[in-house]
């Protein structure tokens, strides 16, 4: 990218896919791996140039900065992703801006470019991505399970629902069913090679029950093949309804 900057047109933006990887969006691998880079102008035409994707727009935002880097706002980036992502990535990549860490956006921002939007390429799917976006998740993992669960017909669970116990905290996991009291963490960890952590996912699994919550933990294994994990938890909801 660097070696851009020294014959780049005036003004110019990185973009699309571009600029969602300078955010950190979470994207389809073949997005992350592509070599190509999106370049946005304002009253020129697009740079052609071996390597780059030229884009021409109307730049009316001041330039943001990530990693030493010109782009697009973050909620400018996302509209764009909304005619390449089908609807859950532009949901996981909504969640990330808007993220309980370090967000970049806000869903205030991400409303009011859906609504000033017209005629850009995938706003339908813009539109229908923003009524399931949430603040304040942690992973993309987590969006995905949320989704998961969603996408089963279940209803949707609350996000970091923090559980007190007789007047001490027992945890906030990622994903809550507060009157059934079931809750569920996204793990990622290697608890096999890591003792220390499979210690505290004993404890902090005993701390729930001993509330009278039941936990469970979702892998990725869980996600690629949800059936088992899913008839687990509609079972659980029936029981303790």
């Amino acid at each position: 990218m660097s070696c851009l900057l020294a014959v780049a047109p005036t003004g110019f933006r990185f973009s699309h896919i571009t600029a969602a990887r300078l955010y950190g969006i979470p994207l389809p691998s073949h997005y992350v791996l592509r070599a190509e880079l999106d370049v946005t102008v304002s009253g020129s035409y697009p740079p052609r140039m071996k390597g780059i994707l030229g884009h021409r727009a109307t730049l009316q935002h001041a330039i943001v900065v990530r990693e030493m880097m010109p782009v697009l706002p973050a909620e400018q980036v996302w509209l764009q992703l909304a005619s390449v992502l089908d609807l859950d990535d532009l949901i996981v990549a909504g969640d990330h801006l808007v993220r309980r860490k370090r967000p970049v956006s806000s869903m205030a921002k991400l409303e009011a470019a859906v609504a000033e939007a017209t005629g850009v390429p995938g706003i339908k799917r813009a539109r229908d991505a923003l009524l399931e976006i949430r603040p304040g998740t942690d992973s993309p993992m987590e969006s995905r399970m949320r989704l998961t669960i969603v996408r089963a017909g279940l209803p949707e669970p609350a996000i970091r629902h923090t559980v007190y116990f007789e007047g001490y905290f027992v945890g906030t996991p990622d994903l809550a069913y507060v009157r059934e009291r079931v809750a569920l963490d996204f793990d990622g960890k290697l608890h096999l090679t890591e003792e220390r952590v499979y210690v505290d996912d004993v404890e902090r699994r005993a701390l729930f029950e001993d509330a009278d919550w039941r936990y469970l933990t979702i892998t990725k294994n869980h996600l690629h093949v949800p059936r088992s994990f899913l008839a687990r938890l509609e079972r659980l909801l029936s029981e303790r309804g």
